[in-house]
């Protein structure tokens, strides 16, 4: 995983660095349906803290049509669906710091859900993962969640509220608000019903004011979600060429409006892990048929992001590839002192005419 010209198991055997066969490594790792669960339980406790906890969903393209639990997801880089497989990704982020990934679990597309594996909805998929969290680590110093669209429903928002974890998270536009509007002894009572979307074509960036630290114009709104209560709405615009873009996000977090950009900045940062993810540490790469092998195969590439991250701590500046060859040379002295001059790759041996 951390040497960019081995990135399958099948490769790492040819190379000598397993023991054993792909196809009973396979066996093996298919014993247990939840691979992710030791290494998970243990980045939990030595995370660092004082982070944002940001959920995302990471599809994974795959070309082997006979591998379990494969179904139709979207990929963004195509920009069009492709077979693969969904994992929840849930990476503790921070200001100044590389982000820490805690696991990638399995979210099975609609179809091939099993026993060990149910289908969930993105929301409860990340209301497990926040309440699996704390039930592990009650003292883990959470500063909140942060995720996409697809996560902020009314469900997560009452969810978090009750548990009094803030929440920042993108809005889709369809969804319908109640503004809220100064009344006469200065209470805030409540007004029309409007989209979020119509909201949004009501304050310009005219009406905006600039977050240079960001590079964004933000407006704060306080509306009411319909079932959910109270919230602050931060309707975000971009500059992009000679236009806007722009968005909407829903905030639950008791500071102001920079420190709501702040955490979506952050959020981000799950984007850098899942592109080293797939392109450098071989995320996606396996052939291995079975389910649970796909799994046992992104805890490794997790485990050896963290092999890289360690390395960018002792060497602040230093690139993702060059940390990741210097991870890799580390590995391959500890895995290969000794075994090295006595037993020949197996490639090697093979071209010699070994068995």
């Amino acid at each position: 995983m951390l040497l960019s010209h081995r990135k399958t198991v099948h490769a790492m055997w040819e190379e000598g660095y397993l023991p054993s066969s792909p196809s009973y490594a396979s066996t093996l790792l298919a014993l247990n349906p939840h691979p992710y669960a030791p290494g998970w339980h243990q980045r939990l406790l030595a995370a660092p803290k004082g982070a944002y906890l940001a959920i995302d969903l990471m599809p994974t393209p795959h070309t082997g049509p006979a591998i379990q639990g494969l179904g139709q997801v979207y990929n963004p880089a195509a920009k069009a669906t492709r077979l693969g497989h969904l994992f929840l990704s849930s990476v503790l982020v921070f200001p100044g710091k590389d982000p820490y990934p805690l696991a990638l679990k399995p979210h099975p597309v609609p179809g091939m859900e099993t026993p060990d594996y149910p289908l969930k909805t993105p929301s409860e998929a990340l209301l497990d993962e926040v309440f699996d969290l704390l039930a592990v680590h009650p003292q883990v110093d959470l500063k909140g969640v942060v995720a996409d669209a697809q996560f902020s429903s009314g469900l997560t928002l009452r969810s978090l509220l009750r548990a009094g974890i803030p929440f920042v998270g993108r809005m889709r536009s369809r969804v319908k608000v109640v503004l809220l509007e100064e009344g006469a002894e200065g209470e805030e009572e409540e007004g029309e019903v409007v989209p979020v979307g119509e909201v949004l074509q009501r304050y310009p960036p005219g009406r905006a004011r600039y977050y240079r630290r960001f590079g964004l114009y933000a407006k704060r709104v306080r509306v009411v979600w319909p079932g959910v209560g109270r919230v602050d709405m931060v309707l975000v615009h971009k500059a992009q060429g000679a236009g806007w873009r722009r968005w909407v996000l829903v905030s639950t977090l008791g500071g102001g409006v920079q420190e709501v950009l702040e955490a979506w900045t952050l959020r981000w940062k799950v984007e850098v892990v899942h592109r080293l993810f797939k392109g450098n540490l071989g995320q996606g790469r396996s052939q291995a048929r079975g389910y649970a092998v796909q799994l046992a195969h992104s805890e490794l590439v997790v485990q050896a992001f963290h092999e890289v991250r360690r390395v960018r701590e002792e060497r602040p500046g230093l690139m993702w590839r060059h940390a990741q060859r210097e991870a890799g040379r580390r590995f391959r002295e500890a895995l290969l002192t000794g075994p090295q001059a006595t037993s020949p790759p197996r490639r090697l041996a093979r071209k010699e005419g070994g068995t």
